[in-house]
């Protein structure tokens, strides 16, 4: 009975205690990480792989909105990225080198001012400069035709999910059961 209340004290501190007392840290630039709130410079890039993310240097400033600038393209010989994948192009979809699939942004076309709503569903290897590979449809809503490079900027519309917080929930969520546990031990 006592050596189980011992244990059960010690548990109880070590995961107390460890929350309390570990600063957050950040992984430094080509260091392996789970996602961006793991970087310091909140850029974890995945390298075709998904188990190969690493952190890169900052890709935007700004805190509040994830807008990325550059080059983008449209060929219609374009049908497979790095991984010989099909790349699908028939809907507003695109391409994009680091961003997930599923990823869902405003693209603008900043020659003329043009803005859709895409989705990324495939990978691609970054080819003079471009940033974004769209298919036939966006290139219609954009106004662009076959072969041309256009300036764009990407507006990520949906936030990337906070790990950190899942983190911090499963750690006052354990504590929380050994304190259970200890009440129920001194009870029963």
């Amino acid at each position: 009975m006592r050596t189980s209340l011992v244990i059960t004290i010690a548990l109880f501190t070590i995961f107390t205690i460890s929350e309390i007392s570990c600063k957050n840290t950040c992984s430094q630039f080509r260091n392996k990480c789970l996602d961006d709130s793991d970087c310091c410079s909140n850029n974890c890039y995945m390298a075709g792989n998904v188990n190969d993310r690493f952190c890169m240097y900052p890709v935007n400033t700004t805190a509040d909105a994830k807008v990325e600038y550059g080059f983008c393209s449209y060929n219609a010989s374009f049908h497979s990225d790095s991984s010989n994948n099909i790349f699908k192009l028939l809907g507003i979809t695109a391409a994009h080198a680091m961003l997930p699939v599923g990823s869902e942004m405003k693209l603008t076309n900043m020659a003329n001012n043009k803005t859709i709503d895409v989705t990324i569903n495939t990978y691609m290897q970054p080819k003079n400069g471009t940033i974004l590979r769209i298919s036939k449809e966006a290139a219609r809503g954009l106004g662009v035709k076959d072969g041309e490079t256009f300036p764009c900027s990407l507006y990520m519309c949906v936030g990337d999910p906070d790990i950190s917080t899942f983190k911090k929930m499963a750690v006052l969520s354990s504590s929380l059961f050994i304190v259970v546990f200890i009440i129920m031990t001194f009870i029963i």
